[in-house]
């Protein structure tokens, strides 16, 4: 080690350079601003969206510093919802989700990914899904929303319709009768 942290003739310069020296180590190590508080969560406690559209999806919030090197949080499906899995939505339940190294002292949001909504045409009643999320190495720390549930709102309609508003005919003939259209 040079003299310049033995003896410094200019203590100004000697706490500047340990300044530096310990800016360099944080941002290598990825523990950056806040001490290593990167913080992960859902971005919703709950969300919905038109079957058709299959919006407003649930994202990642990474928060809290800068990240040196990529990391991975676990998006898992809980299981405990009214939807299908392969059928009322496609996700891959663990999905592994990889955070990438980057400056996240402002909040970024990042897609789940492999999280898709099935349009179909079959009526049914509004289905829920339930995700929980979960951090397997000390880099990230999870955030208060952990889990969160969405809503795929049916969006498939039948209609139930005469082909007359009115009939009539003598009774002992039966004819004129309306029939019953259902569409949808």
């Amino acid at each position: 080690m040079s003299t310049f942290f033995k003896n410094p003739s200019n203590p100004l310069r000697s706490i500047a350079a340990r300044r530096n020296i310990f800016f360099v180590l944080f941002f290598l190590l990825g523990i950056g601003v806040g001490f290593g508080q990167i913080n992960v969560q859902f971005s919703q406690a709950t969300g919905s969206d038109a079957e058709a559209n299959g919006g407003n999806l649930p994202e990642l919030i990474v928060s809290g510093g800068v990240l040196g090197a990529d990391t991975s949080v676990t998006v898992t499906d809980a299981g405990t919802g009214t939807a299908t899995s392969g059928t009322d939505y496609a996700f891959t339940s663990p999905q592994v989700v990889v955070i990438p190294a980057a400056d996240y002292t402002s909040p970024s949001n990042l897609p789940i990914t492999g999280l898709s909504i099935t349009d179909d045409s079959e009526v049914e009643p509004d289905e829920d899904i339930v995700f929980s999320l979960s951090t397997s190495d000390g880099t990230l720390t999870l955030g208060p929303q952990t889990t969160t549930t969405y809503t795929i709102n049916n969006d498939d309609s039948v209609t139930v319709e005469f082909s007359q508003a009115t009939g009539s005919a003598a009774e002992n003939v039966g004819n004129n009768l309306p029939t019953l259209f259902v569409t949808g």
